[in-house]
């Protein structure tokens, strides 16, 4: 991943068809290198790092103002997009409100408490809704959805330029 990454930063051209190989292996490009590179790529991503964090099947990005100034979401995204360009896999590790987000999105993401991986806010949450349901307080649904929007809009990234 991190090869790739520091070729994307340094000027990839990715408008240009790609050709993988894998040192030791005299395979001919016809496909299946690029597909096995990405599906590489994809793996090591979808493992804990300081990318992502969550369940294995349900990953959403880690707040990174380190990544978000090196880009690296950004280039992540690039080489999401590449993989499906090129025939390799998709990434079926985040979480349903992420792939929406990606899909979508803001406006169509439904969230749900799950989609919290900060476990102090997630569990701050969840006291408040249990104190709602035993009449407690007086907090709207609205009032929890706004919350958990607030969570997702902290990961929310300007579009940078190349």
């Amino acid at each position: 991943m991190g090869d790739t990454l520091h070729k994307l930063r340094n000027g990839l051209d990715v408008k240009k068809h790609l050709k993988v190989t894998f040192v030791g292996e005299p395979a001919v490009d016809a496909g299946g290198p690029l597909r096995e590179f990405f599906h590489r790529l994809l793996w090591e991503l979808s493992q804990d790092n300081s990318l992502l964090c969550g369940p294995q099947n349900a990953r959403v990005p880690r707040h990174s103002v380190i990544e978000l100034e090196r880009k690296t979401f950004f280039h992540v995204g690039v080489i999401l997009a590449l993989s499906l360009l090129h025939g390799g896999p998709a990434p079926q590790f985040f979480s349903s409100a992420v792939a929406d987000y990606i899909t979508i999105g803001i406006e169509g993401v439904k969230s749900t408490m799950e989609d919290v991986p900060e476990y102090n806010i997630r569990k701050s949450l969840e006291k408040v809704i249990e104190k709602k349901l035993h009449g407690t307080y007086i907090i709207s649904d609205m009032f929890i959805s706004f919350v958990v929007e607030r969570c997702w809009e902290r990961r929310r990234f300007s579009q940078p330029t190349l």
